[in-house]
Parts: C-alpha cells; structure tokens; sequence
C-alpha cells in the first residue's frame, strides 16, 4: 500500500512537471495573455562569447520563468487565492475600496492633497504656460488645457476605510484651475463637470473597475473640447452625433482596465455599462483645425476613435510629451528626436489634457521646453 502511494506521488509530481513543458513547447491548450503593463523576456540568440560569460544562460532562464507552460494561469490562481482569502491584490498601485470600487492610488492621493506641489510651484509652471499661450496667439495658434476628470475626484465615498481618517487638504487640482483662471489661460474643466453632473448623468461617466471615464464620457469629452474649440477660434466644426446607446453586463476594454491587470480567475462583479454607436458629421462648410495633444491615458480612448483624423485635423497625439503618435502606431518616435518648434507650430491648436493624479507633473516637462525655446534660447 505504501508502495502504491509513492508511485502515484511520483506520477503526479512527473505529470505536474510536464504539462507545463508540453504546453510550453505545443501552445496545446489556450491561455489567455495576462493583463496589465507586462513585459516578457524574449528568448536570447546563442552567441560563443555570451555563453564563455555567462550571460547567455542568464538570459535563458530568464526567458524560461517568463515563458513556461501555463504561466498565467498559475499566476491568475494565486492572485485569486490571495484575493478571495486575504483580500489581497497582487497589482502595483492598485487598491481595493469600499464595495469592491477599485482605485490607482495616486488619484485617492492626489483628491487629498497628499501630493501637493505647492502654490508657488503651481504659479511659476503656469506663468511660463500663458506666456507661451500668448506668443502662440501672435501667430494665430491657440493652446488651451483640458483638465480630465479623476476618478478619485469622482467617488471619494468608496475610497478604502485607511483613508476615512485624512483631512483633506489643499489639492493641485484647485490651485492649478484658480491660477489657470486668473491668468486668463483658457481650459476646460472636465474634473468639476463631472462631479456637477454625477446625479443626474443618463450614463455612467466613470466604471467601477476602471481608471479612465467611461466610453460614454469619453465622447461627451470629445464633442465638447469641438465646442470649445468652435467658440475660441469663430470656426464651425463636425460634430458627435449619437446614433444609439447599448448597455452592457460585462465591461468592455477601458471601463474595466483595472480589474483586468489584477489577473483573477474570476471577473470582479461590476454595474453596467453604456456603449454608444456613433458616427461624425460630414459638413461641406466645417473646418478641422490640426489639433496636437500633450496629454496622459486619458486621451488614449479618443485617440484609438479616430477622432485626431476625422476632428482634429490630423494631429498628434503626445503621450506625456515622449512617444508620438500616430507616425508609428506600434514603434512611435520619440519627442526629443523631432524639431520641436517646427513641430508645435504646424497645428493650429495645442492641447494639455491631464487628469487630477498627474498634475505633480503637469505636461512632462512641455512648459519647460516651449519656455525655453521661446523666451531663453532665442534670446
């Protein structure tokens, strides 16, 4: 009997061992990828001098923990484990708050103060932006900044218990819209916007295991900064034009962002969601300004739309002012290899969209450098 024991202990462990290989070397059964910000390995090419080194078996076995069969699924198990048992998330940033909401941190952070910058660091960086602002206007350019909702901002009431004994303070986000407003620097003030409209909203503006506004909200945002841009520069432009709204049980893409980079067995139980068809208006008369955006995710759902094509004159999209899009979608270049005076000015309209928990570090050094190169380097 002790016998047999062994031998099936042995079968299991040897089976344990093979799967995983088989499934490594066949792709036999299908895995879905994990979510999230993850960056695999890549398998090494056999060079004599990286194996004399070392470094070739170094970079094997790397590649072989990031790439064994059944990786991820044994990763989705554990994280399930720890959550269900612990209540434990196995994802950086992320945490879990009241009712399940879920949360980056740095936007619970930053709807307390916790990051504030201070008044006079906030007035200096906005200084050199209207003064910027001002000499675009001379050449007929307008810069505006768009400040994007937070989701910390939006539902404070789920944020975890940890958090109910902070007193807020002063925040980044009021001090930049105050100091923004009486420099006379145009903006548009989503993060205010939504909380106004929270109880009387059609749909839901931000998902509860998402960090961005919601696919919805993203083309309110979309039509209105086009209003915006109608009333600044006396030009008519195509609009949004709303077809039909589906509501959705399961969460697709952005609205449950958060919950997909926790990598669970299980999907996290959500609210429905709203998915608008839509098309955009073909007026012979309307103009498309070319339109650049220097701007955090938050503008990553109105740009995989379409809408810097079909609204915006084909403009750039920035992505926290280093990788440009859409020059090259899957390899974009970077902004430090362009001229970037050249750059700015061939857009009509320069945009600065950054939600709340970016704010500590407002346009990523795009004020600086436009500063510069008007008021410094040219002088």
């Amino acid at each position: 009997m002790k016998n047999r024991f062994v031998h099936i202990a042995w079968f299991v462990l040897l089976i344990s061992g093979a799967i995983p290989l088989l499934q490594q070397w066949t792709e036999l059964l299908p895995v879905t990828p994990l979510g999230g910000a993850i960056t695999l390995s890549s398998k090494p090419d056999w060079e004599a001098s990286d194996w004399l080194d070392g470094s070739f078996q170094n970079n094997f076995e790397k590649y072989s923990k990031d790439n064994f069969g059944l990786r991820a699924s044994a990763i989705r198990l554990n994280n399930q484990l720890d959550y269900s048992l612990f209540d434990e998330l196995n994802a950086k940033s992320v945490v879990i708050g009241k009712e399940n909401y879920l949360y980056e941190e740095n936007y619970i952070r930053c709807y307390l103060g916790m990051d504030f910058l201070g008044e006079e660091v906030i007035k200096e960086r906005l200084f050199k932006l209207k003064k910027v602002a001002d000499h675009l206007k001379t050449m007929g350019k307008d810069l505006i900044v768009v400040y994007a909702a937070g989701k910390g901002t939006y539902f404070p009431e789920y944020f975890p218990s940890s958090y109910d004994s902070i007193v807020p303070g002063k925040t980044n986000f009021d001090s930049y819209v105050r100091n923004t407003r009486e420099l006379g620097i145009p903006f548009i003030d989503f993060n205010s916007l939504f909380v106004k409209m929270k109880d009387t909203t059609r749909y839901p503006l931000f998902p509860k295991c998402g960090i961005h506004w919601s696919k919805y909200a993203e083309l309110l945002v979309a039509d209105s900064i086009v209003s915006y841009i109608e009333d600044l520069r006396s030009i008519d432009m195509n609009h949004i034009i709303i077809d039909e709204v589906k509501w959705r049980s399961t969460n697709r893409d952005t609205d449950y962002d958060l919950g997909r980079g926790l990598n669970l067995v299980l999907e996290l139980d959500t609210y429905p969601m709203a998915y608008p068809e839509f098309h955009i208006e073909n007026k012979p008369e309307a103009k498309k300004p070319k339109m650049l955006f220097v701007a955090d995710s938050y503008f990553w759902g109105i740009f995989n739309r379409g809408f810097s094509s079909s609204l915006f004159g084909g403009g750039q999209f920035w992505y926290y002012n280093q990788g440009i899009y859409p020059d090259s979608y899957e390899n974009p270049i970077s902004v430090s290899e362009i001229d970037f005076q050249k750059s700015i000015e061939s857009n009509d309209v320069v945009v600065l969209l950054y939600t709340d928990a970016n704010l500590s570090k407002f346009a990523y050094g795009f004020v600086d450098q436009a500063y510069e190169l008007y008021f410094k380097l040219n002088k």
